[in-house]
């Protein structure tokens, strides 16, 4: 019965992960635009989009957000064949996650057996935090993969190869997202320690192991400060500790609120301030409200209504937690030891608080010790029916929530109204100014949906530097200056500041209110259909774009509207 049980589950997570992803979450965020369109400029000029190729890349880029090359490296050749629909582009990062899911069940199933490795697989797969990474198209489900990998392979190695391995899984890792560059020698050190205080084991390959660690990240140190423009560079004030200017800004806060005594200079201080800072987004970390209520702390990625993991495993995570500290005492130091450095990414990090992607690592190994917990109470029929219904009743909750009402209240999240604002300047097939802010981000999405064969011919002849303040394209021109407008052009604007420069009632509205996100000037391509002042109900079809014809693309996405 459970390994009929078990199999169930297991169908229900893995098809669910290709359920409506073609149009669900219906955008791509501006990351999702820049790894993709990097993986087709690797896979055609052998660089990133900003002119930088290997080894280059690996310390200096000037992409937004700085990227690390792995995975659109990895990811060229597919992406250069496949279609550019949101289908293709998300495809292998749920592969990717269902790797992960596997090779989860192996890493638990050698610290423990066969069902609660089973056990593991089936909590990752039906996790919010889980399903939320297997369609973000970012970084996260590799670097996720690549740790996992070298942890395995480390814990499991019994030969110099299977640390060469590991070492080269550890090194993907860390060069595929700039968070795992924090971790890695903490998690190295309490993997080391394990081995060694625990296990029997060879010295000499895992001494060359920990040694080749050391020498990476000091080499890649010292490369980062003789590079100038590195990452490093452009980045170090993201590191609280590192960022003098907001530590001394935050001292000179709080000391000029204080009496004047001799005293102050120890209580507040740099050193003070920043391990405030460090705490406090470190606890944020293991909040319960973050893991089980409301989701990350950052609003971009907040579920608000579920957190990063269903109620459920609150209560498999404490009895995993006594049980194994009871019966697996080393297994339980080894665990615990990761959990305590997995959110130091988060808790470094100056810009926001957010752990669903910098404190990756937490959510296996979450998973594993609540599978330990179930794992030991379903002996009892009763006790796994009752678990069973629980976990599919919260999954499926959670997918209720996810398809009705996250994906659209939250749209703007992966910049919905910009896909909708490139779809509309595709169709009107006019001379049309993008009015934005960041008008990189804009046109790198543009390079994302336009023609597949249109956007490489770009690709091919254009470098793309963060300075740059306008892209010309055919008859598209993305820009940040509100430009002077005539009768012949088409304006669409999206910051508030340039409405005072154009006379429109014609917007693409926030789907949570009446307010507009896009004003459309001069339009000619809605003028037929009858607009509506507000947003109708959202049906599912409404997000399939490339089947709506004209007429109802406007009536759906486009309002008329007096701000």
């Amino acid at each position: 019965m459970f390994n009929k049980i078990i199999i169930i589950l297991l169908i229900v997570g893995v098809v669910t992960r290709f359920l409506w992803l073609d149009i669900f979450p219906p955008g791509l965020s501006h990351d999702e635009n820049e790894y993709y369109i990097n993986s087709r400029s690797y896979f055609l000029n052998k660089k990133d989009i900003s002119g930088y190729g290997l080894p280059t890349s690996l310390v200096r880029t000037e992409t937004e957000g700085r990227i690390s090359p792995i995975v659109p490296i990895i990811l060229s050749v597919y992406n250069n064949y496949a279609p550019n629909t949101q289908f293709a582009i998300k495809l292998p990062f749920v592969f990717m996650n269902l790797l992960t899911a596997m090779l989860l069940f192996m890493l638990t199933r050698f610290l423990f057996d066969k069902k609660t490795a089973l056990l593991a697989s089936v909590v990752f797969l039906l996790s919010p935090w889980s399903f939320f990474l297997s369609r973000w198209s970012a970084e996260n489900a590799f670097v996720l993969f690549f740790y996992l990998l070298g942890i395995y392979l480390f814990l499991s190695a019994k030969n110099s190869k299977i640390y060469f391995l590991s070492f080269i899984s550890f090194c993907l890792g860390f060069f595929s997202y700039h968070g795992a560059k924090l971790i890695l020698i903490p998690l190295v050190l309490v993997l080391s320690f394990y081995k060694y205080k625990f296990t029997k084991f060879i010295k000499k390959p895992i001494y060359v192991f920990i040694v080749s660690i050391l020498i990476l990240f000091s080499s890649y140190i010292v490369i980062e400060h003789v590079v100038p423009g590195s990452v490093a560079d452009d980045r170090r004030s993201d590191i609280v500790f590192l960022n003098n200017e907001l530590l001394a800004s935050e001292v000179n806060s709080l000391r000029k609120l204080q009496i004047e005594n001799p005293i102050n200079r120890i209580f507040v201080n740099k050193l003070t301030v920043a391990t405030s800072i460090f705490s406090e987004k470190y606890l944020s970390s293991f909040s319960p409200e973050t893991l089980f209520i409301s989701g990350d702390p950052r609003a971009t990625y907040r579920f608000e209504s579920y957190g990063l993991f269903s109620l459920y495993v609150l209560v498999f995570l404490a009895i995993g937690l006594l049980k194994m500290y009871k019966h697996e005492r080393k297994k339980f130091i080894l665990l615990m030891s990761l959990v305590l450095i997995a959110p130091i990414t988060t808790a470094v990090s100056t810009v926001d608080t957010s752990v669903i992607h910098r404190s990756f690592l937490l959510l296996p190994l979450i998973v594993i010790i609540s599978a330990y917990g179930v794992s030991t109470i379903i002996h009892n029929r009763a006790v796994m029916v009752v678990s069973v219904v629980a976990i599919l009743f919260s999954y499926v909750s959670f997918l209720h929530f996810y398809f009705s009402n996250y994906t659209v209240a939250h749209q703007e999240n992966t910049f919905y109204s910009e896909r909708l604002a490139i779809e509309y300047g595709i169709r009107s097939n006019e001379k049309i100014y993008f009015i934005t802010s960041n008008p990189r981000a804009v046109f790198v999405s543009f390079l994302a949906i336009a023609d597949k064969s249109t956007s490489d011919e770009i690709i091919k002849d254009m470098v793309i530097k963060n300075d740059q303040t306008v892209y010309n394209v055919d008859n598209f021109v993305f820009t940040n200056e509100c430009v002077e407008t005539d009768d012949s052009t088409v304006f669409v604007a999206r910051d508030s500041v340039c409405y005072d420069n154009y006379d429109s009632d014609v917007f693409i509205q926030d789907p949570k209110d009446a307010g507009g996100i896009f004003m459309i000037v001069n339009d000619n391509l809605c003028k037929e259909p009858e607009l509506a002042p507000w947003k109708r109900f959202n049906l599912l079809e409404d997000y399939k774009l490339s089947s709506l014809s004209n007429e109802n693309f406007c009536k759906k996405w486009i309002n008329k509207i007096d701000i």
